[in-house]
Parts: structure tokens; sequence; C-alpha cells
């Protein structure tokens, strides 16, 4: 019986069409249609599988465009704010130093006491002192970039005082660094001078110098706009 199913297995394996018609004999059509089944779902797996690819490729470009357009909406964004917060810097300088009753309560002087100095005048003293070598051109520059110079004209007998003025919505580290280098600086040209910062806050890094003196200080509230009716 053993010799019989050899030689049977051997003639299975040399007659493909004696193995197909064992096949039929002893599997159920359902069985023998599992490979056939087989193939045409991992053919619909694979072909769903490059449908997705194909859609997350797309929905990735689209998420880099997206991305790009919010950079590009938070650049322009950021030079609206940019252009803004400096047209009310500007509006605000403006307000503070339409008198000088700011000036003169940081420094304790009566506001008739105080005058601005202007442009010209601040450019004359300053082209003096360059030609008697006491300031360079440099730095003469740096003070005329001051948001301001007032002159304290003090009793008689007691050297006039000359406001450095830095005006800041929030006065910060940087304000006091400007105005203490800028008044450092006019003080080269032989006379008094002394920062001076006006604003409506103060910023944690300003807080010091303020407190020990270093530099003189007047809080401003901004102007109230009325509403339009």
């Amino acid at each position: 019986m053993a010799a019989d199913l050899t030689a049977i297995l051997a003639a299975l394996k040399a007659d493909p069409v004696a193995r197909a018609a064992i096949r039929r004999e002893l599997l159920t059509e359902e069985l023998l249609a599992l490979p056939a089944q087989t193939d045409a779902r991992f053919a619909e797996l694979t072909s769903a599988l490059a449908q997705l690819t194909a859609r997350m490729d797309q929905l990735t470009a689209q998420v880099s465009q997206l991305v790009a357009a919010q950079a590009r909406t938070d650049q322009h964004l950021s030079r609206v704010d940019g252009h803004l917060g400096r047209l009310l810097g500007a509006d605000y300088e403006t307000w503070v130093l339409r008198t000088a009753r700011g000036v003169a309560g940081a420094v304790g002087a009566a506001p008739g006491m105080l005058r601005p100095l202007d442009a010209a005048e601040l450019d004359a003293r300053l082209d003096r002192a360059i030609a008697a070598g006491l300031i360079s051109a440099a730095a003469a520059e740096e003070v005329a970039r001051a948001n301001g110079v007032y002159v304290w004209e003090r009793e008689p007998g007691r050297p006039a005082v000359f406001c450095v003025v830095e005006v800041s919505l929030t006065v910060d580290g940087h304000d006091v660094e400007r105005a203490q280098r800028r008044a450092a600086l006019l003080a080269r040209i032989g006379v008094e001078a002394r920062p001076v910062l006006l604003g409506a806050a103060v910023a944690d890094d300003a807080k010091e110098a303020i407190e020990m003196g270093r530099v003189a200080w007047r809080e401003v509230p901004p102007r109230k706009v009325s509403p339009v009716s």
C-alpha cells in the first residue's frame, strides 16, 4: 500500500493534469476559488492604498500651502502691528511733549522754568562742541536723536540743567539706557545734563533705575480720544 501511495504521489508530481483532477475531487469549489479571491482582494486593497497615498499627498500639499499662506499673513500682520505701534508712539510723543509739564514734573521744577531746545539751537551748540573737539560728530548725532531736550533755567547763580528726554508708552530698559547714554554725551559739551523718562507705564527692567534715581521719571497718561457721535 505504501508503495502504491508513493507511486501515486510521484505520478501526481509528474502530471499536472492528474494533480488538478485530484484537487477538484478532494477540495470544494469554495476552497478552490480562495486563491483567486485572495488575489482579487489584494488587488483591491493595493488600489485603495494607492488612492489613499495620492490623497495624502494632495492633503500634504494643501497643508503646506496653508502654512505658507499663514506665514505670509503673520508677516503682514506683524508689519501692520509695527506700523501701528510707530504711529501710536509718535502720536503719544507729540501729546506728551506738547508742553513742558511732564519734564518739569520729572525733575521737580515749575513748568515755566523749562523751555524746549529747538533743533536749530541744539545743532548750533553741538556744532560748536564738535569744532572745539569736545564731542564727535557721531556722538552729536546720537544726542540729536533724543525725543526732546529741555533747558531748566534755575535760580541765578546755578547753572542750567539740560534734560535729555526719552518718551515711550511703556518705558523699558532700552529707554533707560538711551536716556543715560545721550545725557552723558551731551554733558561732554560742558553742560549739566540729566536723563528724563516720560511714559504711561514702566516695564520691570526699568524700575530699578527709576527707584534708585538714576533717571528722572514722570507718568503721563495717554490722550483720551472722544468717541465720534
